[in-house]
């Protein structure tokens, strides 16, 4: 076994110590930050200090996510955040709406959450472009937020309920709640 010097040691220490200053340092994100939602337009974004999502208000898509100010959708194959639940075909009939479900400015910037929905009223089919095709019916998508959650992030949710009067309807409701 080889013993090193003092002289060495020293020079161990200082040389770590010198590329740990040398290293880059993630910024901290402000875990208890206020959660906040953006209207820019055609999309809204959710933040929470550690997680931003970009939500599409006329298909409910997620068009961005952001994890510390990394992109975790992977633009780089293709249209990012689209999942085959789509009511925005329900503007046809005048039955596409968005809004913010819960406001974090009267709560303090506890949650947040929006939603993108489409009645059809079974006038309209909603996803025709999903495996295995569309249905008739009605659909909410919606995107929440909290401060001080661990892990932060954002949750979503599709509510879907078939309405009579087209081929595919029926009763059945889904909901499908996911922690992003």
């Amino acid at each position: 076994m080889k013993l090193i010097t003092s002289g060495q040691r020293a020079w161990h220490v200082a040389a770590g110590f010198i590329l740990m200053l040398a290293a880059p340092v993630p910024a901290q994100p402000a875990v208890n930050a206020p959660v906040s939602v953006t209207d820019n337009g055609g999309t809204w974004t959710l933040d929470d200090g550690v997680v931003k999502a970009i939500i599409d208000k006329h298909n409910g898509a997620m068009d961005s996510l952001l994890y510390k100010g990394i992109d975790t959708l992977g633009h780089e194959q293709g249209q990012p955040g689209c999942w085959e639940q789509d009511p925005s075909a329900a503007a046809a009939v005048g039955g596409l709406t968005n809004s913010i479900t819960i406001d974090p400015s009267q709560n303090g910037g506890e949650r947040a959450e929006v939603s993108v929905k489409g009645v059809t009223g079974g006038q309209v089919q909603l996803s025709s472009g999903a495996p295995g095709g569309g249905t008739y019916c009605d659909m909410e998508i919606r995107y929440a937020s909290g401060n001080g959650r661990q892990p932060p992030g954002a949750g979503y949710s599709a509510l879907i309920s078939g309405r009579g009067g087209g081929a595919g309807s029926g009763s059945r409701l889904g909901a499908f709640p996911s922690m992003l």
